[in-house]
């Protein structure tokens, strides 16, 4: 509670119905305006994405990082101190690639396009005659 206090101190009284309307996509606005305050929560956040990210790679060793959604959305506001963050916490680079962190092609339709391939794959499984997802939409 007294973090999420702090956070709402740190913005600006000037947004559009005060700090305590202040929603994700309010911040996002003021950081593309150059908001300090705005700009300085986004990289506070990529950071400890980019901590997450270079943990799972540690445990996991994936050989690519793809980020879809909301988050995909922020773009270089979030991945820029992500990918920062993750070079300095993950471990062994002498020893392996570090899997590169981008966005997905599909930005944040991505999942919405991924359940939908998936119902369509089920659907041609269990002969429901269901057609396929266009060719630009594959995985492969």
């Amino acid at each position: 509670m007294r973090r999420q206090r702090r956070t709402r101190a740190a913005c600006s009284p000037s947004w559009p119905g005060g700090a305590a309307n202040v929603t994700g996509e309010t911040v996002f606005k003021a950081a593309q305006a150059g908001d300090e305050a705005a700009r300085s929560l986004f990289a506070r956040l990529g950071r400890w994405l980019g901590i997450g990210i270079a943990s799972l790679v540690n445990l996991f060793d994936f050989e690519l990082i793809i980020i879809g959604g909301a988050v995909a959305a922020a773009g270089d506001l979030l991945l820029v101190p992500a990918r920062d963050s993750f070079e300095r916490f993950v471990f062994a680079r002498a020893h392996r690639q570090p899997p590169s962190i981008v966005s997905a092609r599909l930005g944040s339709e991505a999942g919405w396009v991924g359940s939908a391939i998936l119902a369509l794959d089920e659907g041609n499984r269990t002969g429901l005659g269901l057609t396929g997802a266009p060719a630009q939409w594959s995985a492969t």
